[in-house]
């Protein structure tokens, strides 16, 4: 016979989209720290990876792509990015901005 704890709660995995205070494309982009690589244009920025120690040449060409994009399922606009290169997981990069936006 199996007994359920009927006052356990599912603890909510803490995502970068968690929470209420969503951050905006700005405050991404004022945590990377090469700011000199930065090329914004209207939304959208590539600049220097902000791990670039995962590069073989410590990103000089700047891989590190960041847009802002209308999500349908949060009804709000939302940071998507990613490393081009390919050096750098997806999980590595949200632990980096959590680090630094949360």
């Amino acid at each position: 016979m199996r007994i359920i704890n009927k006052n356990f709660k599912k603890k909510q995995k803490n995502h970068i989209t968690s929470g209420k205070n969503w951050k905006t494309f700005k405050d991404y982009l004022r945590c990377i720290p090469d700011q000199k690589s930065i090329e914004e244009d209207n939304g959208h920025a590539i600049a220097r990876c902000p791990l670039s120690h995962n590069h073989k040449n410590n990103d000089n060409s700047s891989s590190f792509v960041i847009n802002e994009t209308w999500s349908d399922k949060y009804q709000k606009n939302v940071v998507v990015f990613t490393c081009l290169a390919k050096c750098c997981e997806q999980s590595d990069l949200a632990s980096f901005f959590r680090a630094r936006l949360f």
